[in-house]
């Protein structure tokens, strides 16, 4: 996307979390070296203390907030009330959001298979009581997918074997 505006990527992670983003730019940042970092408020602080811990001078840009819906605690429970076999949760603030919005009950969510995006939001959940199913190898949304493929393919496998 940034190639798209002209803007040419130095750095691209190896795992999509923020300790290999920290790892690699350690070896890329002098001390001193400035760094913007635009974020969403709330975020998790290990980005910011692992950049200042590499000797960066961090400039964080809050951009956005995470808020949920007024609504949510009624349509989370119209949709399990309806029937949902698969839930994806790509990032922690999805998790606590709906885990809330039902009262800290995750019986519902457990009826399914949880997803999660990457190992953080996986923690999150199993902390909040959320039983994890999938955890996507690559921590994307195109990662997430090809994780819920490969669960369902041995899912129907192991159907088809024990007939």
């Amino acid at each position: 996307a940034l190639g798209e505006h002209g803007i040419k990527t130095d750095f691209i992670p190896g795992k999509f979390v923020a300790e290999s983003l920290i790892d690699g730019m350690r070896e890329r940042l002098q001390s001193g070296d400035r760094v913007l970092l635009p974020r969403a408020e709330g975020g998790r602080a290990l980005l910011v203390d692992g950049l200042k811990e590499a000797g960066a001078v961090v400039d964080e840009v809050h951009l956005y907030r995470s808020v949920p819906a007024e609504d949510i605690a009624v349509n989370a429970r119209g949709v399990f009330e309806a029937g949902v076999d698969t839930i994806t949760f790509a990032s922690s603030s999805t998790v606590k959001n709906l885990v809330d919005a039902l009262d800290g009950d995750v019986e519902a969510i457990n009826r399914c298979v949880v997803a999660c995006i990457g190992p953080v939001t996986a923690e999150t959940a199993r902390g909040l009581g959320v039983k994890v199913d999938v955890e996507a190898t690559e921590h994307t949304v195109p990662g997430i997918v090809e994780a819920l493929e490969v669960f369902y393919a041995r899912e129907k496998l192991g159907a088809v074997s024990s007939r």
